[in-house]
């Protein structure tokens, strides 16, 4: 469940795993991840996380991504580096910041859910919003 006021959304989550992620990306750099304000871990699997509002992507970007998604897992998850060429440029440095990111944040990359209704917009740039 996502509640959105004045920019600001909170994420309800059961997922255990969104939840270590979130907590290791609370203050994070990176443009490709929307930015992770707080988590309020109420219990094993269940936490609030606070973010900036995104913008949803239109019809044309989330068919983009979608089309993208083996090439974007080959590159991430298997270090395939001539899967780049497969990707639109459109996303190529969202697809190789994303996975430099997780690795930065200690998150495996085989846990990066790539899918249309994850990616948004947060200022110019594509952004992960489901870690």
């Amino acid at each position: 469940m996502v509640l959105e006021k004045e920019g600001q959304v909170k994420k309800v989550t059961t997922d255990p795993y969104e939840i270590i992620h979130a907590q290791a990306l609370v203050g994070h750099t990176s443009p490709y991840i929307i930015p992770i304000l707080d988590v309020k871990k109420l219990s094993n699997n269940l936490a609030i996380l606070d973010m900036p509002n995104a913008i949803e992507l239109d019809n044309e970007e989330k068919e983009m991504i979608s089309q993208a998604g083996e090439a974007a897992e080959d590159y991430i998850v298997y270090d395939e580096e001539d899967a780049l060429e497969k990707i639109p440029k459109e996303l190529r440095s969202f697809v190789v910041g994303l996975k430099k990111a997780f690795i930065q944040a200690g998150i495996h990359t085989d846990e990066i859910d790539w899918s249309p209704t994850n990616v948004m917009k947060y200022g110019e740039n594509y952004v992960l919003v489901d870690v």
